[in-house]
């Protein structure tokens, strides 16, 4: 605490210090005896009004002004200070009065209380906390959305602990760090107990350390729950998601969002921290934008049919290779998974018998195939369509390869037409984690790959109201 002892004077520190330490459970590691003592600072000067080994007891004290004349709304110099201090032990007790000597600036010592005869004495610690006093807090679902929505992430770090190791970054250099939270803050949480059996160790897990709080998404969980769990200094608490339907019956919220939640979160931090520095980081809005740029597919749903249908969007044929010129993209990987102009006629018979014809293909009894017979689709793609896709997304052509692709792919001259047999769905895919802007020019990072530790990266350049791909490469091993 702090005590004017001077007129006009700065406020003086009185503290009381002891060797005991606190334990890791909150309460006080005492000993026997421990010492201690008791210091007042005034400006560049120390008084030490206390300092011995107390067996079996504790020291207090108490600061107080007297106002010996009854002088009426008296000034600091008016007053006697006096600083009380009660030593007490398994045999006794003392009270000592240290007081303030203004003229000399000095304390005057002297034994206040002393009772005779004392031979035992018992009195109550007060650094001892009951143990119901001390037992930590069940924190509520109130308690989880005030740490939400007051979380400074100024200093925050979120940690991924996998296979024995443990990673961290700053949670705040995510681009999206403040949308997690809100993400989280808008969840429907229900409070839960783990089970007594489980130990709350998982080989994986995300852990957001935030003053006064630490917020722990598990990725397995148990009884199927992938639960979070929070502790602060008043106590701790495990929230889940319940399971919770949309409209049409697809899953709104499940319990793993958490999980993921905090997986993305950690992405884009770990890639802020790994590539972020030479530009301008971008908005979460534009990032958000860029990340819907560069969807790899695109559903559209038939409700007469009730059948959701997926296809790979056009820009996906971009991430199907690595290049740092587009016009070095390799042809078969774009053209394996492109997808179709709108509204095209499906290839019939006389146009697959073209195709075999042109290609020289035969069966295995040397005849031509039909349709039936070939176990994937066939999908005509016009050149005209690809030129179309190359140019708004590049403002390259075909023509423009520095490759022919009519040579290196399926390429049939009569119908001006590629021609692929894909059957599974894969299209290329990039997932932004981090942005950040130079000039005209927007460089985009993927978080790197749990298996490879390889990022890659996306550079794009504005061009009238659209953007051109400028490259599509490795940003190197982490």
């Amino acid at each position: 605490m702090e005590h004017a002892f001077l007129p006009d004077g700065e406020a003086a520190s009185v503290a009381l210090y002891t060797s005991a330490q606190v334990a890791s459970d909150g309460q006080m590691g005492w000993d026997t005896g421990d010492q201690w003592t008791l210091l007042v600072q005034q400006e560049d000067r120390s008084f030490v009004l206390f300092d011995e080994y107390v067996q079996y007891g504790e020291v207090q004290f108490w600061v107080s002004d007297l106002n010996p004349d009854e002088v009426e709304s008296p000034e600091s110099a008016d007053l006697e200070h006096h600083i009380y201090v009660m030593v007490t032990t398994d045999v006794g007790f003392t009270m000592y009065d240290c007081v303030w000597d203004g003229e000399n600036t000095c304390f005057w010592k002297s034994v206040s209380l002393q009772p005779d005869h004392q031979w035992s004495t018992r009195h109550s610690n007060k650094y001892t906390v009951p143990a119901s006093l001390s037992a930590s807090a069940e924190l509520g679902i109130s308690d989880l959305q005030e740490i939400l929505a007051g979380a400074d992430l100024s200093t925050a770090s979120l940690t991924f602990f996998h296979g024995g190791s443990e990673d961290a970054f700053p949670a705040g250099d995510a681009i999206r760090a403040k949308s997690y939270l809100e993400t989280l803050g808008a969840f429907t949480w229900e409070s839960d107990q783990p089970p007594v059996e489980w130990d709350g160790t998982d080989d994986y897990r995300y852990q957001l350390t935030i003053p006064g709080a630490t917020l722990t998404a598990y990725q397995s969980g148990y009884n199927n729950a992938r639960p979070l769990h929070v502790k602060t200094d008043r106590g701790e608490g495990w929230f889940i998601l319940p399971y919770i339907a949309g409209e049409q019956g697809e899953a709104e919220q499940v319990s793993w969002m958490i999980y993921d939640a905090f997986d993305q979160w950690y992405g884009e931090a770990q890639t802020a921290a790994l590539y972020g520095g030479e530009g301008s980081p971008l908005t979460a809005e534009e990032l958000d934008w860029f990340e819907s740029y560069t969807v790899s597919s695109c559903d559209s749903y038939d409700a007469e049919r009730n059948i959701l249908f997926v296809r790979a969007s056009p820009i996906s044929c971009f991430f199907t290779s690595r290049y740092q010129d587009p016009r070095d993209m390799a042809a078969s990987e774009f053209l394996w998974y492109c997808p179709k102009p709108d509204g095209q006629e499906p290839v019939d018979e006389a146009e697959f018998q073209l195709i075999q014809t042109v290609l020289d293909w035969r069966g295995e009894d040397g005849r031509l195939l039909t349709l039936e017979e070939l176990p994937t689709p066939c999908q005509r793609l016009p050149r005209s369509h690809i030129n179309a896709i190359l140019t708004q997304y590049a403002g390259i052509t075909v023509e423009e390869m520095h490759t022919n692709w009519m040579e290196e792919a399926l390429y049939v001259p009569k119908t001006d037409c590629f021609y692929t047999f894909s059957s599974d769905f894969g299209p290329g895919t990039f997932l932004p984690r981090y942005g950040e802007k130079n000039g005209s020019t927007v460089t985009l990072w993927e978080a790197p790959s749990a298996e490879s530790g390889t990022s890659d990266m996306l550079v794009l350049q504005k061009s009238g109201e659209d953007w051109r791909i400028l490259s599509h490469d490795s940003a190197g091993t982490v």
